[in-house]
């Protein structure tokens, strides 16, 4: 029974940064406790398969603790990723696949319009 409570309390769970290390989402993890922010690893991994940043560990915090969460992370980091926004490479590696699909579609197109002429 006490593990099935331990799944509801997960699930109420929410995702506040992504660390790029163990370490630093221990170090995430223990200033929050400091704070009084109760905060755990996600358990999987970020961007496995993707094209861009490495893999990241999900922070998760509960959602009446999410405002001094951002804020304690803000100063622990310094950075955007602490308010849990996602970096712009994602958008960039599908910007720059998108411009290299088009650059071969441009090849094809010479190699088969122009110079079969």
């Amino acid at each position: 029974m006490s593990k099935m409570n331990d799944v509801k309390l997960d699930m109420n769970r929410v995702h506040l940064a992504y660390a790029p290390t163990e370490d630093d989402a221990d170090a995430m993890i223990n200033a929050l406790k400091q704070a009084g922010v109760t905060a755990k690893k996600g358990d999987g991994i970020r961007d496995l398969y993707a094209i861009g940043d490495p893999v990241g560990i999900e922070i998760l915090v509960f959602p009446k603790d999410l405002d001094t969460a951002v804020a304690v992370l803000q100063k622990f980091s310094g950075s955007a990723g602490a308010q849990g926004k996602e970096p712009d490479s994602r958008k960039k590696a599908v910007t720059w696949v998108a411009v290299c699909v088009i650059a071969i579609a441009a090849l094809l197109f010479v190699r088969v319009v122009v110079l079969k002429q």
